[in-house]
């Protein structure tokens, strides 16, 4: 049996993250730990919503209840887009 890093090596990175963070969608609090533990950015849910106020942050859509979601896929462009990767 393969161990778990060989695995992922041949998969897509997406298939390596915990099932929390494979959703398209993430609320603040699962937002907030995606981005420490894939990103190595830590940004606490309450500076996440204060980001998103002011515009700063990264991207969020509205779902039922005024609930802010943040795509995945927001939050790595977003993410590169901080540390200096994105072109």
């Amino acid at each position: 049996m393969k161990d778990e890093a060989t695995h992922c090596e041949v998969r897509t990175p997406s298939a390596c993250l915990p099932p929390t963070f494979r959703k398209g969608l993430l609320r603040r609090p699962e937002a907030s730990e995606y981005l420490l533990k894939v990103w190595g950015l830590s940004y606490t849910p309450n500076t996440l919503a204060k980001m998103a106020s002011q515009g700063t942050g990264p991207p969020t859509i509205r779902g039922a209840m005024r609930t802010p979601f943040y795509p995945r896929t927001e939050l790595d462009r977003w993410a590169a887009e901080r540390i200096g990767l994105a072109a």
